[in-house]
């Protein structure tokens, strides 16, 4: 069946690059692929795939890589960490240095847009977030604010944080609130000429507000 289709956008994933980052190297759309699990090496395939199918029948496509998304109805890590900042209890943040990339819904509906009409998107692959990246405990303040509630940081040694990841058998959860994961979009964003119209406490203000209201909802 010939289905005509002219232009395809594809969503992957920045983990196509790795895992994490260090300091001043943040992934970029030239870095090298180095996915560590299945969930990104299926996605880097599907790249592949799609590159090919894009030489052979001249299909048109876009490709997007993209970081932790959030907003309404958020799940996983994320929904539980705005949890956790609801509960306010202590939380031990306070010796992570970390930057995560993450991208507010709003912002790559807004993306995904730009790429459909944007003839400078064609055939090209992007890593796109916020405009700027988050330390765990950055992202704990705004949620903080979003709630309109305090929250106590505290300093624990990194090695305690992994420890407890080990033993409790949350070693990947621990990482991802003590590791780097940054991407720099500053090419994505000269390129199309775009920005992202939200900015990451407008993004978490408007995810708190439906935290809020599904909290409202699941206590009737």
């Amino acid at each position: 069946m010939k289905l005509n289709i002219k232009k395809l956008i594809f969503l992957s994933t920045v983990k196509v690059y790795g895992e994490k980052t260090f300091d001043g190297k943040p992934f970029n759309n030239n870095t090298k692929f180095s996915p560590k699990d299945e969930y990104s090496r299926s996605k880097m395939n599907a790249e592949n795939v799609l590159k090919e199918i894009s030489n052979k029948y001249g299909l048109k496509i876009t490709i997007i890589r993209i970081p932790l998304v959030y907003g309404p109805k958020v799940g996983a890590n994320f929904y539980n960490l705005i949890k956790l900042v609801n509960y306010q209890i202590p939380l031990p943040f306070g010796n992570i240095r970390n930057k995560r990339s993450v991208i507010f819904i709003g912002n790559l509906v807004d993306f995904i847009s730009k790429c459909i009409s944007s003839n400078d998107s064609v055939n090209k692959s992007f890593v796109v977030s916020d405009k700027y990246p988050l330390s765990t405990k950055e992202l704990v303040i705004l949620i903080s604010k979003g709630l309109k509630n305090k929250v106590i940081i505290f300093k624990l040694p990194l090695k305690i944080l992994k420890l407890f990841g080990l033993i409790s058998k949350n070693t990947k959860k621990i990482n991802r609130l003590i590791e780097s994961l940054e991407v720099d979009p500053k090419e994505t964003f000269e390129v199309l000429n775009w920005r992202p119209p939200y900015s990451t406490k407008e993004g978490i203000d408007i995810t708190i507000e439906w935290f809020k209201a599904n909290l409202q909802k699941s206590n009737l």
